[in-house]
């Protein structure tokens, strides 16, 4: 149970171990029941009120009457009393379905996220019931192609213990999140996840290539100054395995890893294989030195890997 002051909250502690030390510690199975669902309600008003706080007044009008309702339940637990559970249940749903129809996610964040709430194992009906699917969902969106290799029963599964696992309350996207704990739990695809969510990961935009870049002419005229030259910005890269290049990118390949580059560039990304002569072109522009390897250098400018934003406006633009 909460207390209202970190002195209150020190005196319980000191009290409940000298009483266990005395052997004078009394114990109430059914007031302890009744204080775990109390504790289940206060987590439950304690998330909402911190999500409507990131809403709108509308929102928190929507929600009061089941706050205000669960609150009177609360109250009645404190009290000795036992309050209709379908009455709570009813309630806890009803709060729900509001703060997903303010903002789609708030709750779950409110019933599923942190898994320290006692709700789903103190009330076991409703939608806090399925986090473990709804999570699923999630990482389907975040990772479709690693995802469509697991059967939904086990994606289900890896998804209730990544719930359960400290990196799951971390930082950073959720599909960097999952392939983290699945390179720390030995999966065995932890490497294709990983190259997914490179494929797939933020930045998603370099503005200025996207605006101002532009393709080389065919055939090349003049020599390409370095200094019209540069890396696109989203430009990030990994060693891969060719099963995670199979699953991923759909390759083929015939050495048992290769290194892979990716870009975002016009709302998707795009892959390039970083062999000698790629690593040789793309060294040469970091570095701001000639590049020798027109072909080369013509091939990633049109994959938006490299950008080429020329002196004049006379060349077309990149597309």
């Amino acid at each position: 149970d909460y207390a209202d002051s970190i002195e209150s909250m020190l005196a319980r502690c000191v009290g409940t171990v000298r009483d266990i030390l005395g052997g004078t510690l009394s114990w109430d199975p059914e007031r302890a029941a009744r204080l775990r669902r109390r504790r289940a309600l206060q987590d439950v008003g304690m998330r909402a009120l911190a999500q409507l706080e990131r809403l709108d007044a509308r929102a928190e009008a929507a929600a009061w009457p089941a706050l205000r309702s669960l609150a009177a339940a609360s109250d009645q637990l404190v009290a000795g009393e036992t309050p209709p559970e379908d009455k709570i249940v009813g309630d806890l749903q009803e709060l729900h379905a509001t703060l997903e129809a303010a903002s789609l996610g708030a709750g779950e964040r409110v019933f599923a996220v942190g898994a320290d709430t006692e709700v789903m194992d103190t009330w076991p009906a409703g939608p806090w019931c399925t986090p473990a699917a709804q999570l699923g969902a999630g990482l389907v969106d975040g990772l479709p192609d690693w995802c469509a290799q697991e059967a939904p029963e086990s994606l289900e599964a890896l998804a209730g213990k990544f719930s359960r696992a400290p990196v799951f309350n971390g930082s950073g996207e959720l599909r960097g999140r999952f392939s983290s704990w699945l390179h720390e739990t030995g999966h065995p695809r932890a490497e294709a996840a990983a190259l997914e969510c490179l494929v797939r990961g933020r930045p998603h935009r370099d503005e200025t290539a996207e605006l101002f870049g532009a393709l080389l002419p065919d055939p090349p005229g003049e020599p390409v100054h370095p200094s019209t030259l540069r890396v696109n910005t989203t430009f990030q890269e990994m060693r891969a395995s060719a099963a995670a290049a199979a699953t991923v990118l759909g390759w083929s390949c015939d050495t048992a890893t290769i290194e892979v580059g990716r870009v975002w560039f016009d709302g998707s990304p795009r892959a390039v294989l970083l062999d000698a002569d790629t690593r040789r072109v793309l060294d040469a522009v970091r570095d701001g030195r000639p590049v020798a390897d027109v072909e080369t250098l013509a091939a990633l400018v049109a994959r938006g890997v490299v950008v080429w934003i020329p002196d004049t406006g006379a060349s077309r633009t990149n597309g």
